[in-house]
């Protein structure tokens, strides 16, 4: 069964970053991704074992309300000094990673350059517009690392650029 991995990427209304900021927010995100999300796809246990192990707190039961309402998961707190971070882990083996504020043209190379640092070479398919969205684009990857396989797919609009959603399937 083909588990969705996925890494949204929420921007809310903050003052101008420096550049090398926006590459680190981008890099963070991207790193919790692979490490994450790619790595312990449809190994729900795996990523709870993993979160523990870099010291990634659960959310409170209050915070852990605000995601995926109705879905059996952990939300763990990923946050730095600079910027909010979380990881979802759901039980049916999906995966979440959302940041407050990243530069969307920064995260695209950001997350190809984690991907094939992590030895999962990719292969761009192509960008097409979503036909039933205003401008929503979608970057899809074919990538495998030995017996493993993903389908990957990062969403973007360049008339919201606040916002990317990235997301995997497990082949």
């Amino acid at each position: 069964m083909i588990r969705v991995l996925v890494l949204l990427v929420l921007f809310l209304p903050a003052k101008i970053l420096a550049e090398s900021h926006a590459d680190i927010a981008a890099q963070r995100a991207g790193t919790l991704f692979v490490q994450g999300c790619v790595h312990y796809a449809d190994n729900a246990a795996g990523l709870r074992v993993w979160a523990g192990k870099i010291g990634l707190p659960a959310l409170p039961e209050l915070g852990q309300a605000g995601f995926l309402k109705g879905a059996v998961r952990v939300t763990y707190d990923a946050s730095n000094p600079a910027r909010k971070y979380v990881v979802i882990g759901i039980d049916d083996g999906g995966c979440m990673v959302l940041a407050e504020t990243v530069n969307t043209g920064e995260l695209v190379p950001a997350s190809e350059v984690e991907l094939a640092g992590a030895g999962i070479p990719t292969a761009l398919d192509g960008d097409p517009a979503d036909v039933g969205t205003d401008g929503m684009r979608h970057r899809t990857y074919h990538a495998a690392q030995g017996q493993r396989g993903w389908a990957i797919v990062i969403g973007h609009s360049p008339d919201m650029p606040d916002q990317v959603l990235l997301s995997d399937n497990a082949r």
